[in-house]
């Protein structure tokens, strides 16, 4: 179902609480798992950095509320995965990442 690819797509998403209140919709963010390596790269480079973490955060956080999600999914698909553009250090940021989400 690819809800978020029209107009108002987030807004028919968890519009759909309205007909089952006890639907939960998150909000997910992340990469696919079919090799390219755009979206795993991009996870890498933001959660390297303390600053850049707390920026998706403040970002991410903000969505949620605008938009009325129940929460948040980071799917990195084998962080630290070298021939997807990761680096030995993802595993740990992306712990550290997961603990800084729990905070807010």
């Amino acid at each position: 179902m690819k809800v978020l690819d029209s107009p108002g797509g987030y807004r028919a998403a968890v519009g759909l609480k309205r007909i089952n209140p006890a639907l939960r919709v998150l909000l997910s963010v992340g990469g696919r798992t079919d090799g390219d390596p755009a979206a795993s790269v991009h996870l890498s480079h933001m959660a390297a950095m303390a600053p850049r973490r707390r920026e998706f955060i403040l970002s991410a956080v903000n969505l949620l509320k605008e938009h009325g999600f129940d929460g948040l999914e980071v799917h990195w698909p084998l962080p630290g995965a070298l021939e997807l553009g990761g680096t030995s250090a993802d595993r740990e940021n992306l712990a550290e990442l997961l603990d800084e989400l729990k905070t807010v």
